[in-house]
């Protein structure tokens, strides 16, 4: 493993990434109502993570094949339905089978802001804060289980990374419009 890291580390992080979602999915047995609704939020985390990286890698046409690898099994979206995302012939052609996804027909909006501005950022930040309101809403509505505790430890990933984007805007002098549209407020 040392070796492949020292040569491949973008592999081997996937291979990390993979087999910690696999374990921990395998580690939950949904028999209980905590239990049900901790897997329900993992199986969420794994699409987002997943269609954040379809975002990245389709933005910059990165054969399928070398997507399938980055891929995490396990998320709530249809295999099919991710095959048909990771095939897709272009970027715009993605966009329209992203578009079939009810759970993701919150950033319909955002996505004009992509040819707008030739970045991704601002979609991902819309995908974030989507994820942060559901995962609010869902620890408002189960009090007594983890969702709450997995609520506070998104918002604290989150303001981790919203003090490094702040940190690296304020040094490149972006304006202060464009920095409230990078970091991902509720």
């Amino acid at each position: 493993f040392r070796e492949d890291w020292e040569t491949h580390p973008d592999i081997c992080e996937n291979k990390l990434e993979q087999a910690y979602y696999h374990y921990l999915l395998n580690s939950i047995h949904a028999r209980s109502e905590p239990n049900r609704l901790f897997l329900e939020f993992i199986r969420e985390e794994i699409d987002l993570v997943n269609i954040k990286t379809l975002l990245m890698t389709k933005y910059e046409s990165v054969e399928p094949t070398a997507i399938t690898s980055m891929m995490l099994p396990g998320g709530k979206i249809p295999e099919k339905t991710i095959q048909r995302m990771m095939n897709a012939p272009d970027f715009k052609q993605f966009l329209e089978e992203l578009h079939n996804i009810p759970e993701y027909q919150t950033i319909r909006d955002s996505i004009v802001t992509i040819e707008q501005t030739n970045s991704l950022s601002h979609l991902i930040r819309t995908l974030e804060k989507n994820h942060l309101t559901q995962a609010t809403k869902k620890s408002y509505l189960h009090p007594l289980s983890i969702l709450p505790i997995l609520d506070y430890f998104i918002r604290k990933r989150i303001e981790v990374e919203n003090l490094r984007i702040l940190s690296r805007a304020k040094e490149k002098c972006l304006s202060e419009k464009t920095i409230r549209e990078l970091l991902v407020i509720q």
